[in-house]
């Protein structure tokens, strides 16, 4: 009866025993490659009362391998008749060596020599390797080829020395000892060396040490005579060598930039999968952005060398998906800036030669109001509206009348809710902003806007309205207007009805018109000295807080006509000082048409297209009681009552006309 496959192998165990192995390392017995590097047990510590004893933990029992079954298939399947037809033989050589270093029967039994016709076979499946030579063995070969680890430290290293048939990092390379810097002459034309390039550029040439001290020695028994044939017998073999080398270093380079192709490939094909599967999810728009694709492909998750399953899917799904999120977001948050953008500018442009009175909204105002609103926010973003909005212009003033009767009504419901006569004509018709603080007149209450009401909003592609609205507010620097930031201050009432007494009228009758056409100015009495006095507008004395100046006793009328001439004509000077300090900044009033220019180059060129004025005069403009800079601070003039002669011609000379260069 024949034995057993299972009997045989068994068998042939017992007598790898004696069977001596081929090195993989022609210098050394032992295979230098890589081992498993060995580690402590792990110990438990136990109470130091106990003796300070330490306990082993329990070893794990070992997990199967998979290659277990290859040392336990039998021999005569691992190799049979044919050796193109063997198992091992359909491996790389890289696989072989891998195998050798499981078990140490796979490992006698690949590195005997009966087994070299295995490795030539693996060496002829790879494609462009150059020719094993005559001073390697095959295992060594296959390791110097294929293997990724440093010979000493078992990094993985790039670098392989054909020429000494070492495989060395950088390191190890220097700290060896085996490599020098320089050789002997006539040893360093056909010394085994290895030329290393830095970073930065720079090489450095490393001979082989071992190779050196060879050479000393075998050449120290030559003569003269025959020492001539020896070097060029070492050069010519040095020079086969150098050759074979070069070929193993042009096959590795190109086998390095075929792996590079491949996992480059793999990256293409997975970034693929994830656009169609984003695709799919409804992001095909968003995907026809460059930016966006080459966002992905750089992206940690995508750019990997494996295909996309179903696993790696669920796990990053979430992440992409927010990344291509953000870019439509940004591309729609972009769309609509650029369409508030186009609105504020058309709408500065129809709004332009509007005269200060009636006030009209603002441009984020009448956003909000039909037809504009409707072509704003409920026209696609991919849509212009160029056209919708010229065709517009003509119901402006219409749309404007009724934002003012709309806001004269929440107006109103203030002064009812303070317990005053709901009439806004009426020059005690003072509303105190509540984030400034600031005393607002009717109606240039509508034109004020607070810095400190702007909004603050997110972008949202659901409801972009509200980022939309906030992005024209910082645009035409106005916040949307409401009443509700509004409200009538009691002791700005009182002294208001004080300032109207000193000037002669009834404060529950007087009009804004009936103290306008007064042209009068008002002695504050409290920053007035008695060589002094401080004389304002009664506009700008109804916003002067700097005392308790609701007592009617603070507040005197200026009626002494020469007074009050020389009061106007120093109001005129410091109207041209503060033209040259504000004339990039403020805003300005047209005195011929009441209409408003932003900056002082723009009223000039009002001025001068409109009404044929070169030279602007203090006459030619005044500033806004709502945003003058007098206003604003609650300035005045002093007046020096010491003085006894007229300087008033002085002041008007210096105050008549000026030019701003």
């Amino acid at each position: 009866m024949a034995p057993s496959r299972r009997s045989q192998r068994a068998a042939t165990k017992r007598t790898y025993k004696d069977i001596g192995s081929e090195p993989e390392d022609g210098r050394s017995k032992d295979y230098v490659g890589e081992a498993p590097i060995k580690k402590k047990p792990r110990v438990k510590k136990v109470n130091r009362d106990a003796g300070n004893a330490t306990q082993a933990a329990p070893k794990r029992r070992r997990l199967r391998g998979l290659l277990q079954k290859v040392a336990e298939t039998p021999l005569d399947i691992l190799f049979e008749a044919r050796p193109t037809s063997t198992i091992f033989s359909k491996l790389d050589p890289l696989d072989l060596l891998r195998l050798s270093r499981t078990t140490k029967d796979l490992r006698a039994l690949l590195l005997q020599r009966s087994s070299t016709f295995v490795w030539k076979t693996a060496r002829q499946n790879v494609e462009g390797l150059p020719p094993l030579p005559e001073d390697l063995s095959e295992p060594k070969f296959a390791h110097l080829a294929f293997d990724k680890h440093c010979d000493t430290c078992l990094r993985s290293t790039p670098y392989v020395q054909w020429e000494a048939r070492t495989k060395y990092c950088r390191k190890c390379l220097m700290d060896s000892g085996l490599y020098t810097y320089a050789a002997p002459e006539p040893f360093a034309s056909f010394v085994p060396s290895y030329d290393f390039s830095s970073s930065s550029g720079h090489g450095f040439g490393y001979y082989y040490v071992p190779a050196i001290t060879a050479l000393c020695e075998e050449s120290k028994s030559l003569s003269d005579e025959m020492r001539d044939a020896w070097v060029s017998r070492k050069r010519d073999a040095y020079t086969t060598l150098k050759i074979h080398a070069r070929l193993c270093n042009d096959w590795s380079d190109s086998r390095v930039e075929d792996r590079s192709n491949e996992l480059d490939n793999l990256r293409c094909r997975r970034l693929e999968q994830v656009i169609e599967r984003l695709t799919i999810l409804g992001w095909g728009e968003e995907l026809q952005n460059q930016n966006l694709i080459n966002e992905l492909r750089c992206h940690k998750l995508v750019r990997q060398s494996r295909l996309l399953t179903e696993r790696a899917w669920s796990t990053m799904s979430d992440t992409l998906i927010s990344i291509v999120k953000q870019r439509r977001d940004g591309r729609l948050s972009w769309a609509v800036e650029m369409r508030m953008k186009e609105f504020n500018v058309a709408y500065s442009a129809a709004t332009c030669d509007v005269p200060l009175f009636p006030i009209y909204p603002k441009a984020v105002d009448a956003a909000l109001l039909k037809p504009f609103s409707r072509i704003l926010f409920a026209t696609p973003l991919d849509q212009d509206i160029t056209e919708s909005l010229t065709a517009t212009w003509a119901q402006l003033p219409r749309v404007a009348d009724k934002w003012r009767k709309t806001q004269d009504s929440a107006l109103k419901a203030l002064m009812l809710k303070a317990g005053l006569e709901p009439d806004l004509n009426l020059a005690t018709s003072f509303f105190k902003c509540s984030f400034c603080h600031r005393l607002c007149q009717y109606p240039y209450v509508l034109a004020h806007r607070c810095s400190f009401s702007y909004p603050r909003e997110s972008f949202d592609a659901d409801n972009w309205k509200n980022y939309a609205l906030t992005y024209l507010s910082r645009r035409g620097d106005a916040a949307i207007w409401s009443a509700s930031q509004y409200m009538v201050d009691g002791e700005a009432l009182k002294r208001v009805q004080s300032i109207i007494q000193a000037c002669g009228l009834n404060p529950e009758t007087a009009t804004h018109e009936d103290m306008d056409s007064l042209n009068c100015r008002v002695i504050c009495k409290y920053c007035s000295t008695s060589v002094r006095s401080f004389v304002m507008q009664w506009q700008i004395a109804s916003c002067h807080d700097d005392h308790p100046t609701v007592n009617p006793q603070a507040w005197e009328l200026l009626d002494d006509t020469r007074e009050l001439r020389r009061v106007k004509i120093l109001e005129k000077s410091d109207k041209v000082t503060g033209y040259r300090c504000s004339h990039f900044t403020e805003i300005y009033i047209c005195s011929h048409c009441k209409n408003l220019r932003r900056k002082g180059h723009e009223l000039e060129k009002h001025l001068l297209e409109a009404h044929n004025v070169d030279r602007v005069s203090s006459d030619d403009w005044d500033w806004p009681v709502n945003r003058s800079s007098s206003s604003i601070k609650g300035k005045g003039v002093f007046l020096d009552t010491r003085v006894e002669t007229d300087t008033t011609d002085f002041y008007e000379a210096r105050s008549h006309t000026y030019f701003i260069y």
